[in-house]
C-alpha cells in the first residue's frame, strides 16, 4: 500500500473529495467516493491504466496499437462517462505515392447526441464514417486535427502540473501507519 500513488480531490464536483489509488503494477486506477447519505465509502469507478485526470470531472485516456487514439470524457457523480470524443492518428504507406502518409480522424461513441449531427455532417461533406469498436470516426485533415486537439493537449499539459498539488504518498495522506501484521502478546 505504501508503494501506490494517491490523489485526493473533488473529481466529480459534489463537494466531497474522491480518493484515487494507482501504482506501477496496477491495471486499473481505483476511484473511491464517500457517499454522505449512507456514510460509506464506495468504489465509484475503475479506470484502465493509461487514463489521466484533466481536472474537475474531466478525464483523458490513450490507446496504442494500430495508430494512436486519444479519448476525452467527463465522469458524473455516479461514475458514468459522458461527452466522449476520440482523436485518432495513424501512419501508413501510401500505395500511390509509395511514401509514408498519415490519416487523422475525430470520433464519437455510438448512441451519443453528437453521432446524429456527425452523420449529417459527413453526408454533407460527401465523406464516409468509419466505425471501429463502436466509435464513429470521420476523416479530417492534419490542420483540422491540430485545431480540434489543440485545447485537449493544452489542458493535458496544465493538468500534469496541477495534479501534483493533489498527489500524495501513503504517509503524507494517511500518516505513518504500521502495516505489518500485529504481533500477539505471549502473556
Amino acid at each position: 500500500m505504501k508503494k501506490y500513488t494517491y490523489r485526493f480531490f473533488d473529481m466529480n464536483g459534489d463537494g466531497v473529495p474522491e480518493l484515487m489509488v494507482f501504482g506501477n503494477m496496477m491495471r486499473y486506477i481505483h476511484i473511491l467516493s464517500f457517499d454522505t447519505k449512507t456514510n460509506k465509502v464506495e468504489l465509484l469507478d475503475l479506470e484502465k491504466a493509461g487514463s489521466y485526470f484533466l481536472g474537475n470531472n474531466k478525464m483523458g485516456a490513450w490507446r496504442g496499437g494500430t495508430g494512436l487514439t486519444y479519448e476525452f470524457y467527463e465522469v458524473d457523480e455516479n461514475g458514468d462517462r459522458n461527452s466522449k470524443i476520440f482523436f485518432h492518428s495513424e501512419g501508413y504507406l501510401n500505395d500511390i505515392t509509395k511514401q509514408e502518409d498519415a490519416v487523422y480522424m475525430v470520433g464519437f461513441g455510438r448512441g451519443s447526441e453528437e453521432t446524429e449531427n456527425y452523420k449529417s455532417l459527413a453526408k454533407e461533406m460527401g465523406e464516409q464514417l468509419f466505425i471501429k469498436d463502436g466509435i464513429y470516426f470521420l476523416r479530417i485533415s492534419k490542420e483540422q486535427y491540430d485545431q480540434v486537439t489543440q485545447n485537449y493537449f493544452k489542458s493535458r499539459k496544465v493538468a500534469e502540473e496541477n495534479i501534483k498539488k493533489v498527489t500524495y504518498t501513503f504517509d503524507e495522506l494517511f500518516g505513518n501507519f504500521d502495516l505489518s501484521p500485529s504481533k500477539k502478546s505471549s502473556n
